[in-house]
C-alpha cells in the first residue's frame, strides 16, 4: 500500500486574522508581496469592495459610464478605418461585425463597452466586417437559401 500526502499550504489572512488554504481561498497574485499573493482572503476583499462601493456609490456608477462611453469611442476610431467586406461602405456608424463561426462568440461587440479592450479586439478577430445593409441581407438570404458568409461575400 502505498500513502501519498498531499499538503495545502496555507496562509494567514492579514484582515481576518484567519488561517486560510493559499489557491482556494486567495485570490489574487501580487508581486508587490513577498509571498506573492495579496494579504487579504476571498472574503475580506469581497466586504471591503462592497463597502467601498456602497460608500461611494454615486463615484463607481460614474466611473463604470464614463469607461464605457470611453470603450464605444475607441471601438468607434477603430471602426473608422475599416469597411465593408462586400460592398466597400466606409461611414463607420453602418458598420458591423458579423461573426464567422456563431459557436465561437463569446459575446456582442455592440455590448463591447463592459469588456477591456484587449477582449474588444480578440472577438473582432472573429468576426468580418459589413455595413448593416449588407449584414442584413445575409441574414435574409442565410435563412431563405442557407448561404454561408464565404458564399455571400463573393456573390456578385
Amino acid at each position: 500500500m502505498v500513502t501519498i500526502f498531499i499538503t495545502m499550504e496555507t496562509k494567514l489572512c492579514k484582515t481576518c486574522n484567519t488561517e486560510k488554504l493559499l489557491t482556494v481561498e486567495f485570490w489574487h497574485k501580487s508581486k508587490s508581496k513577498k509571498d506573492g499573493w495579496e494579504y487579504s482572503c476571498k472574503e475580506c476583499v469581497k466586504k471591503r469592495t462592497r463597502n467601498n462601493y456602497y460608500s461611494n456609490k454615486e463615484k463607481w456608477n460614474e466611473t463604470t459610464k464614463k469607461n464605457h462611453r470611453k470603450r464605444r469611442e475607441k471601438l468607434q476610431e477603430f471602426k473608422a478605418n475599416l469597411s465593408c467586406t462586400k460592398c466597400n461602405e466606409s461611414r463607420h456608424w453602418l458598420l458591423d461585425f458579423h461573426h464567422i463561426d456563431p459557436t465561437q462568440k463569446d459575446f456582442q461587440l455592440s455590448q463591447g463597452e463592459r469588456y477591456g479592450w484587449e477582449k474588444i479586439q480578440s472577438e473582432i478577430e472573429k468576426c468580418i466586417v459589413l455595413c448593416s445593409n449588407c449584414h442584413r441581407d445575409f441574414h435574409y438570404l442565410e435563412k431563405k437559401d442557407g448561404i454561408s458568409i464565404e458564399e455571400y461575400v463573393n456573390l456578385k
